[in-house]
């Protein structure tokens, strides 16, 4: 991945899985060009530092396959509308689910918003799960992932649109990405430690909730007796996976001296190791935003 583009670049296209592109350095009016010359290439596009609504607008119809920037994490996604009922009905789910209630209770509150177990079930049963078999119900789900597998869908749920054949929510893509990254880091620190890893994951899903659901953070998570870890993490950026959320978070502002600061904290990650595994999550964001 790079974003110098010279006359010399094109041979090194033939080695280049993403092309990120500054949208705020590159002129406005050189990005078109910029984009149908690479769009020549078996590439995927990455707009970085995109600012507002319309800046993404624009990225879309010029044909990005993948976006990155501050304005994906705004409440203005969601034009501040309160949270609808369905996603306040995931978060008690969530409360079941943490608080080790029977699988016949989930199933029972699924059961209560249908749409709920169909949208559950195209996530699941999407590309980037990757299963032999697709899921049919609940709780065959329960079945074949089991309920930490199905805890994970379940936070991912939260941010999807929930309407078949709508564009997928920029916020998934980012809380995704960022749950991701913050999964494959921790797996390279500790790849033994499955528990810490899927707390890592949750960490990056729950840290979107507040734009989410335009309420303050604090409030929502009073509601989810969460991990105390996850939980100092998420308010205060405190402990291991609070360093690694402010590592994600300035990962995403592209801001590359600041996370070579970050990096000092963590001596085994390296910057290459990094953003490798940004793109991993990248690209497994993308496979799951349905």
């Amino acid at each position: 991945m790079w974003t110098n583009w010279t006359r010399r670049s094109p041979p090194l296209l033939k080695v280049v899985d993403v092309v990120k592109l500054d949208v705020i350095q590159i002129a406005p009016e050189r990005l078109p060009a910029l984009v149908k010359e690479f769009r020549k290439h078996p590439v995927k596009l990455l707009a970085e530092k995109v600012e507002d609504h319309a800046q993404a607008r624009r990225c879309t119809e010029m044909g990005f396959d993948m976006f990155q920037g501050y304005y994906f994490a705004r409440p203005e996604v969601l034009s501040g509308k309160r949270a609808d009922v369905s996603k306040m009905a995931l978060l008690q789910i969530l409360v079941l689910m943490a608080g080790g209630a029977d699988n016949e209770k989930i199933e029972d509150a699924f059961k209560e918003h249908a749409t709920l177990s169909y949208n559950l079930l195209r996530i699941v049963n999407s590309a980037g799960m990757g299963l032999m078999t697709k899921v049919s119900s609940i709780k065959h789900g329960l079945i074949v992932l089991g309920r930490r597998s199905l805890q994970r869908w379940v936070q991912l749920l939260l941010y999807a649109s929930g309407k078949e054949g709508e564009a997928p929510s920029p916020l998934m893509r980012l809380a995704a990405t960022r749950a991701k990254l913050m999964e494959l880091i921790v797996q390279l620190e500790r790849p033994n430690d499955r528990d810490y890893a899927d707390r890592a994951f949750m960490t990056g899903i729950l840290s979107l909730l507040g734009a989410l659901l335009c309420e303050p953070l604090p409030e929502i998570l009073a509601r989810l007796s969460l991990d105390e870890q996850v939980e100092a993490a998420l308010l205060e950026r405190a402990g291991r996976l609070g360093s690694l959320l402010d590592i994600c978070e300035t990962t995403e502002s592209g801001n590359l001296p600041a996370i070579q600061e970050k990096l000092q904290a963590h001596p085994g990650l390296t910057l290459n190791a990094l953003n490798a595994a940004q793109l991993e999550a990248l690209g497994w964001a993308n496979s799951i935003a349905v």
